[in-house]
């Protein structure tokens, strides 16, 4: 009864019952997206290449857009050009540098 009395309450006071809604929060993984990047060199050519390992959270809140967020972090380790000595390079000291990060 107590449920049906606040229900009334909101809905004769005109307040949008979506405002009481909690915002969207959405999931993002490798199975079902994809991260890819290009890039021009010296405007001759253009290098493609994705990211393989990646997750995050998007958090959607359709009544305060400027609240919403995005957080997603990807393994560089997981980059892919199809060339294994790109990979190598972009892995190393010169790009990425990740033989001096501590992990796995």
């Amino acid at each position: 009864m107590k449920k049906i009395l606040c229900f009334a309450l909101l809905a004769s006071l005109g307040l949008p019952l979506n405002a009481l809604a909690k915002p969207d929060q959405f999931s993002v993984a490798a199975a079902n997206s994809e991260i890819n990047y290009e890039v021009s060199y010296m405007q001759y050519n253009t290098s493609k290449g994705r990211f393989n390992d990646f997750v995050g959270v998007i958090v959607w809140d359709a009544e305060k857009p400027e609240t919403s967020s995005v957080n997603i972090t990807v393994q560089a380790k997981s980059v892919a050009t199809g060339y294994p000595n790109i990979d190598r390079m972009l892995q190393g000291p010169d790009l990425f540098n990740l033989m001096s990060l501590n992990t796995p």
